[in-house]
């Protein structure tokens, strides 16, 4: 036999298999981060922390954490800034900022947020397209 390579006996590798499959038959799936959230499934089927996640995407983009857009949510007391309507869960929620110096200015729906992102790349055109929503109001 090559030297390094070690050669378990038949007895031993089914002790080895039965081990595994009673580790396998008793795991019991977690259901909480190491934080104490609820994990959720991924489109790939591992499971993740979406808090924790959200968490460290805010820090990354924004430079805010998790518990700062919680106080913004209730600062706001669940409304999305730009329409007044009730916003969804916070983690569903977009954080709006000025993209030329990175202020993050409040929670919003994501229409909102994408229909703020278009008028402030496009502002000329806000005038335009209200004239053509009115000449073709009511035909």
């Amino acid at each position: 036999m090559p030297k390094g390579i070690y050669k378990h006996s038949a007895e031993h590798t089914a002790k080895l298999r039965a081990c595994l499959a009673r580790a396998v038959a008793n795991r019991v799936a977690r259901t909480e981060c190491k934080f104490g959230h609820p994990l959720a499934r991924g489109k790939n089927g591992v499971r993740f922390c979406p808090t924790c996640h959200h968490g460290s995407h805010l820090k990354t983009l924004f430079g805010i954490t998790w518990d700062e857009k919680v106080a913004m949510y209730e600062k706001q007391r669940g409304l999305c800034g730009a329409c007044g309507e009730p916003l969804p869960e916070i983690s569903k929620c977009h954080t709006d900022h000025n993209h030329a110096t990175g202020t993050v200015r409040e929670l919003l729906h994501p229409r909102c947020n994408w229909l703020v992102g278009i008028l402030e790349k496009y502002a000329t055109l806000l005038v335009s397209i209200a004239a053509y929503i009115a000449r073709w109001k009511g035909k």
